[in-house]
């Protein structure tokens, strides 16, 4: 027969509520305490029923009118892609029975107030939002949560996270432009930072394309260092002359056009970052609705499972983007057309 929560109290010494607490380690028990009864089931040779315990956990969360609170954490008042992310993640918080939460940072004293403030508030599931490499670390007393992260870099937040695959992001948009016949690409980084993976990964893949794509006899092209600034673009355009753009964001498409550029008037333009402009940018969808979903599937594992604290393997789920059609990349001209008309201004513009 299995051995029961009833077993464990009794030669535990203490209740039976207490056991179930420490067991899942939640609620108030001390270190001490739940120590001694885990040490106890183990002795005893208890087994945790997933299946009961999800249904004694689905049982739990109904009896909130509103719902199981949860937090998502924004240190950025500039957010917008884990703002798209919050989205569903409200929508996925409601229907396992939590009500999700926004919280930002700028609206407490110190991260310590914070944390006291969610915690009093009987949070206890947290997501962390994107952050910008130039805003302070997030450092919330870890222990009191269960913790996951969301966006395109890998924090030095103590916990899982969940992210789009931009390798094969890069890839899919690489793939999309060849076939559509253009042989120059040029690759735009915003100043993305050492710890940003959404930079590894548009790094790594290019290193490899490079090997693998057929060039002409001419000087291939290569990636550029960070153009930190959009009015360093001009210099280099003017200098390599490539007859495609991809570039790492949004944030560099909107530069560009505030600063006069057309796309594809031009020159085509592709964004492998987030996209949220369908049918106008040609590029990549990273799919923030499965992000955010995703994100709180996490974090109800972790609740359930009593996983708390700072993660010492953290993992990394990537979710796979799909190409998405636009107007800033037509067919590309036959190889070798010279290009027509010329444009005013300080640079020639160029027009198929």
């Amino acid at each position: 027969m299995p051995v029961t929560l009833e077993q464990i109290a009794k030669k535990s010494g203490v209740g039976k509520a207490t056991v179930s607490r420490a067991l899942r380690r939640t609620g108030s028990v001390s270190a001490k305490t739940r120590e001694h009864i885990q040490r106890v089931a183990e002795e005893l040779g208890y087994r945790p029923d997933p299946i009961l315990s999800a249904f004694t956990q689905r049982r739990w969360k109904k009896r909130s009118a509103t719902g199981t609170p949860l937090a998502f954490v924004f240190s950025s008042e500039k957010d917008v892609f884990s703002s798209e992310c919050l989205k569903s993640a409200k929508t996925r918080s409601a229907e396992l029975g939590y009500e999700l939460g926004v919280y930002r940072l700028s609206e407490f004293s110190s991260h310590a107030q914070a944390s006291r403030v969610l915690y009093h508030r009987g949070v206890r599931g947290i997501i962390v939002a994107h952050q910008r490499k130039e805003e302070t670390p997030v450092c919330l007393e870890w222990e009191h949560f269960a913790v996951v992260s969301c966006g395109l870099r890998q924090d030095r937040i103590p916990s899982s996270i969940v992210m789009p695959n931009v390798f094969n992001g890069m890839r899919l948009c690489a793939k999309v432009v060849c076939e559509l016949g253009y042989r120059r690409p040029g690759v735009v980084f915003m100043d993305e930072g050492p710890d940003d993976n959404t930079a590894y990964q548009m790094g790594a893949y290019w290193q490899e394309f490079f090997g693998q794509i057929p060039f002409p006899s001419k000087k291939p092209f290569l990636p550029i260092p960070p153009l930190t600034d959009a009015k360093n673009f001009e210099e280099w355009f003017l200098q390599h002359r490539p007859d495609v753009i991809l570039g790492s964001n949004l944030e560099l498409f909107d530069a560009l056009v505030s600063r006069g550029w057309r796309f594809p008037e031009e020159v085509p333009y592709v964004c492998f970052g987030w996209n949220n402009r369908r049918g106008a940018v040609a590029g990549v969808d990273l799919h923030t609705d499965l992000i955010g979903a995703s994100l709180v599937d996490l974090l109800d594992v972790q609740i359930r499972s009593g996983q708390f604290g700072a993660s010492a393997n953290r993992v990394t789920h990537m979710i796979e983007p799909s190409w998405m059609g636009g107007r800033t990349l037509p067919t590309a001209p036959p190889f070798g057309a010279v290009p027509k008309g010329e444009g005013k201004g300080k640079r020639k513009r160029e027009k198929w």
